[in-house]
C-alpha cells in the first residue's frame, strides 16, 4: 500500500507527523460520510456516536462524553434529543442520583441496526473500489490500536 508522503529514509518523527496528519484528514472525511449516512435514518452523526457508545455498556452521559472525547454538555443535549424522540432513555444510577445511565430503547437499537446496514453497504462499496490488502488493514488497525492504548489506556477498549 503506497501512502502519501511516505519514505523509507524519513526519520521516525517525520513519519509519525505524517500519520497524525493523515488521521486528522481521514477523521474529517469519515465524519462527513458518517453525517450523510446517519441522515438517511434521521440521526445526526453525534447522535449515532452516542447511541453506539451507549450500546457497549451501561454508562452515564459524562462517561459517554469522556469516551467520545466530547463535552458533557454536547452529549447531554444529544441524549435529551434522543430521549424526546423515544430512541433513548435515562435509567436510575444507584451510585449517583444526579447522573443517570443513558440507554438506547428498542427503537434506538432498531435505528442503529438500520444505520449499520447503511454503513456496511458503504464499507463494502469502498473496499470493492480500492485495492487494499487485508494484511495491510490488519497492520494499520494494530498500529492505531497500539497508539490509542498508549495515549489513553483507560478509554482504549474497542469492541471487536
Amino acid at each position: 500500500m503506497k501512502m502519501r508522503g511516505s519514505s523509507s529514509n524519513r526519520p521516525k518523527e517525520g513519519i509519525f507527523q505524517l500519520l497524525i496528519s493523515d488521521i486528522f484528514f481521514l477523521a474529517g472525511v469519515f465524519r462527513k460520510r458518517g453525517a450523510r449516512m446517519s441522515k438517511k435514518v434521521g440521526l445526526t452523526h453525534p447522535q449515532w456516536a452516542l447511541l453506539t457508545a451507549a450500546t457497549s455498556g451501561t454508562r452515564t452521559v459524562p462517561q459517554i462524553a469522556r469516551r467520545l472525547g466530547l463535552s458533557r454538555q454536547n452529549v447531554q443535549r444529544n441524549a435529551d434529543q434522543l430521549v424526546k424522540r423515544g430512541l433513548g432513555v435515562y435509567s436510575k444510577n444507584p451510585d449517583h442520583q444526579r447522573s443517570p445511565f443513558f440507554l438506547p430503547t428498542a427503537d434506538g437499537e432498531a435505528t442503529l441496526n438500520r444505520l449499520e446496514q447503511v454503513a456496511q453497504h458503504s464499507r463494502i462499496e469502498f473496499m470493492a473500489s480500492h485495492q487494499v490488502a487485508n494484511e495491510d488493514l490488519q497492520v494499520a488497525q494494530r498500529v492505531l490500536r497500539e497508539l490509542r492504548n498508549y495515549v489513553d489506556p483507560q478509554n482504549s477498549e474497542v469492541p471487536g
